[in-house]
């Protein structure tokens, strides 16, 4: 005999429900918001084991109208209940009305009990009774546009329910939820070919159980033990048995390279747990790390695989720049350590997943409840990194934050600093300057100005400071700008500075760019307000820029480690005859081009060498009548034949340098190194004095950011003195 089930699911996932049913043999065709099936008991059976989506199996009892009580109430009591259960069982009945007269579901139980019972009651004088808890059966009506369908609960109890999680474990996903979403990142397939699986935000594991689950096709209801046919007078128990039998034999309880992360010790004793439930404990693993410090483990390196989390949404205040951050974490990581596999992120948040900078292949619509969520499908591949007009720029997440009181003198001392250099900057015409650094240790910030911009730089706070109290001082600083200062939110851009090595202070920094274009000295610059911890103007060397303006007519000048060649721009904008610029990496020599021909300077008339500057000393020929040698405090790059230690290595680098003066040439040696201490003993005929004019009014006051040298060829020069 043939029954027509039906099966709801997930709101978003009959079309995957529906696959699923195919796949096991079933005939099943996409009805509303499930899937109808045809077939005997044994397909019945089928359903209730092996289905990871269906939210529940109904077998279809009767159809009527009931666009009225006593409708219903007739509808009910035609059915022959002695073929379904005994006078005396117990039962339970649900009732969903969706478009009908009928508008409370309660009644709508109340008056189909009523019908079931006095239908018993004529019969034979008797009468189930009525128990919610664990009734004998269960029955669910439904009507809609006044059309009753009065279904025996087949599966008893949600098929969400597997059975391994402990009580009082709360889930962001159920279980065939989280089924469905591997089902559609077709982990399945991906499983069978050996694949991996990872989930960064693991939590009680429910994701890494599933995908387990699927993987050694452990049928999803295994474990469990009561079933809403079992006291259903059609049951079939010997085919019951055999479905069950016939199961069995597929399941490979094998380990697999299946693993969940979670930075909360509690979660992961609960996914423990789960897996010790279920029998699997030791066939999967469960380890402690936080998303944004996400690296693919060594031993996953060779393979490939499938990455899939549903993180956090946000619910508490200050919630919403962690999550910005730990996105942009997680994509950088996923980059650069988990090249070919697939990522899934699950968010109801479009704007968290722009954050990870990669590109998506596509987009699902899913409900997690009531949650509209999407999965966001992602190929790990350099080709897939957004673009950068189409990436997220940075939430400015300070916006809606109240400065404190202790912040008004915060906002004082800006007004004040402002006031000092107003007629400075004025007679100077200078739009890029220093002003606010440190200047209250409550507030550890740079603040520099780029014409109708400003960038706040957060030195790194020590680690007994209390992360809260940090942001909230953060957030005052950032706040207490556009009321001090009459800036907008969208001119306010905002970095960390952590402690660099090497050339850290160069490399990139950030997913986005922000692109200006600046003037100084009455020359234009390109400088990049996010991309890199510098922009590509030091504001600190304004002087020595202008200094080789001033000097460089006629002379061929010589940029050691000139970054975006800004110091380059000046010499030739000077009359240099020749501007020769070397820097390791050939993006910032790009930037230095561009940069020449914003001042309608050709660049192709100078030259602009990417190499090891150390390499290029040791066989180059002299004839430079000014030099910049202005080097990284430490590098290690790979690029590099040696590492550099500038407090090391200062004196060779400068001789080298200093050889290929011209005999009254100039050498300009600069180092930001703090405590550096130059050692003048080492430097063999070369005459050194310190400048200590080189700080402009802006970077004036408190330790000096930069130290200055200027040396000459002199043979037989007296000490080194200073002016």
């Amino acid at each position: 005999m043939n029954f027509p089930f039906y099966l709801p699911c997930p709101r978003g996932t009959a079309e995957l429900l529906c696959q699923e049913l195919l796949d096991l043999g079933l005939k099943a065709k996409q009805k509303g918001s499930g899937c109808e099936v045809e077939g005997g008991l044994a397909a019945g059976y089928t359903a209730c084991l092996h289905s990871f989506i269906a939210n529940r199996v109904f077998l279809p009892l009767s159809e009527f109208p009931a666009a009225t009580p006593e409708e219903l109430y007739e509808g009910v009591k035609r059915i022959p209940w002695e073929k379904h259960l005994d006078a005396q069982a117990s039962l339970a009945i649900e009732a969903d009305l969706s478009d009908s007269n009928l508008t409370h579901s309660h009644f709508a139980a109340l008056k189909s009990k009523d019908a079931l019972v006095d239908y018993f009651r004529e019969k034979t004088g008797q009468r189930p009774r009525i128990e919610k808890k664990d009734p004998d059966i269960r029955l669910h009506l439904f009507i809609h546009q006044n059309q009753a369908r009065l279904s025996l609960d087949f599966s008893g109890h949600s098929l969400h329910f597997r059975g391994y999680r402990p009580k009082g474990v709360d889930a962001p996903l159920k279980e065939n939820l989280a089924a469905a979403l591997l089902f559609k990142m077709g982990w399945p397939q991906l499983a069978q070919a050996g694949a991996a699986f990872i989930d960064p935000f693991c939590g009680s594991g429910t994701l890494c159980i599933e995908a387990y689950m699927i993987a050694a096709k452990l049928p999803p209801a295994w474990g469990r033990v009561h079933w809403g046919f079992q006291r259903w007078k059609g049951h079939d128990e010997s085919l019951w048995q055999k479905t069950r039998l016939q199961a069995k034999q597929k399941i490979k309880l094998l380990p697999y390279p299946i693993l969940g992360l979670d930075i909360n010790p509690l979660a992961l004793r609960q996914a423990r747990a789960s897996a010790d439930a279920l029998g699997i404990s030791g066939k999967l693993s469960f380890e402690r790390e936080a998303a944004e410090e996400f690296r693919l483990p060594q031993k996953m390196r060779q393979m490939k695989g499938l990455i899939l989390g549903n993180p956090p949404y946000g619910e508490r205040l200050g919630d919403e720049e962690d999550l910005f951050h730990l996105h942009q974490s997680l994509g950088q990581a996923l980059k650069s350590s988990a090249q070919g596999w697939r990522f899934g992120l699950f968010t109801p948040r479009e704007d968290l997943a722009f954050a990870l900078g990669i590109r998506a292949d596509k987009s699902n619509r899913f409900y997690n409840g009531a949650i509209e969520c999407r999965l966001f499908q992602f190929t790990i591949d350099p080709s897939r990194e957004l673009k950068e007009k189409n990436k997220l720029q940075p939430p400015r997440f300070w916006t809606g934050h109240t400065p404190s009181p202790e912040a008004t003198a915060l906002a004082n001392r800006l007004r004040k600093n402002l006031k000092k250099l107003k007629t400075w900057k004025t007679q100077n015409k200078i739009e890029c300057y220093r002003l606010y650094n440190k200047d209250l240790p409550e507030y550890s910030f740079a603040l520099d100005i780029y014409g109708k911009d400003c960038l706040a730089f957060e030195y790194e706070p020590p680690p007994e400071i209390d992360p809260s109290t940090a942001k909230g001082r953060r957030y005052d600083f950032l706040a207490s700008l556009a009321p001090a200062l009459g800036f907008t939110a969208e001119n306010i851009f905002y970095k960390e500075r952590k402690s660099q090595k090497g050339r850290g202070q160069y490399e990139k920094n950030q997913e986005w760019s922000e692109k200006r274009t600046v003037t100084e000295g009455g020359l234009r610059f390109e400088i990049d307000l996010l991309r890199y911890l510098d922009t590509g103007l030091f504001l600190d060397s304004r002087s020595i820029r202008q200094w080789i303006f001033q000097e460089a007519k006629g002379k061929r000048f010589l940029n050691l480690f000139s970054y975006s060649c800004t110091a380059s721009v000046y010499a030739t904008a000077g009359g240099a005859a020749q501007c020769v610029s070397l820097d390791l990496n050939p993006h910032y020599l790009e930037w230095g081009q561009r940069n020449f021909t914003l001042n309608h300077l050709d660049p192709h008339r100078h030259a602009f060498i990417a190499t090891d500057v150390l390499t290029w000393l040791n066989s180059a020929q002299g004839g430079y009548d000014l030099i910049l040698l202005d080097p990284p405090s430490f590098s290690n790059s790979k690029k590099m034949q040696k590492n550099l230690d500038i407090q090391t290595d200062h004196p060779r680098l400068i001789q080298a340098a200093a050889n290929l003066l011209t005999e009254q040439g100039k050498l300009y040696f600069m180092t930001n190194k703090r405590g550096f201490k130059l050692k003048n003993e080492a430097l063999k005929g070369l005459r050194t004095i310190q400048r200590k004019d080189s700080l402009p009014l802006d970077f004036q006051g408190g330790r000096p950011i930069h130290q200055l040298w200027e040396i000459t060829r002199s043979l037989g020069a007296g000490p080194p003195n200073t002016r």
